[in-house]
């Protein structure tokens, strides 16, 4: 999937097998894409990955999402109880 042409002995990626995604570059794959399919796929995949991801109850942005909207519920509910309260 990545460039052959770089046999310096420097590792240029690693993908990780645990992990669903889990891929690391030492090289510009975006420059790449136009000319080569298979980085094309890799960033096709990148984003299939990431959709994936965002699904996911445990992704972090998920739960940060949910906190925020459940923090301005409450502080609008706590609005309408003041002003209930300050009301005559």
């Amino acid at each position: 999937m990545f460039p052959e042409e770089h046999f310096d002995d420097v590792v240029e990626a690693i993908e990780l097998k645990d992990y669903s995604f889990g891929i690391g570059v030492q090289f510009h794959p975006e420059m790449l894409q136009e000319k080569d399919e298979d980085m094309k796929s890799f960033f096709r995949a990148l984003v299939e990955a990431a959709k994936e991801y965002s699904k996911e109850e445990t992704h972090p942005s998920s739960y940060g999402r949910k906190e925020k909207q459940k923090k301005i519920l409450m502080q609008k509910e706590g609005a309408e109880d003041e002003r209930s309260q300050t009301t005559p």
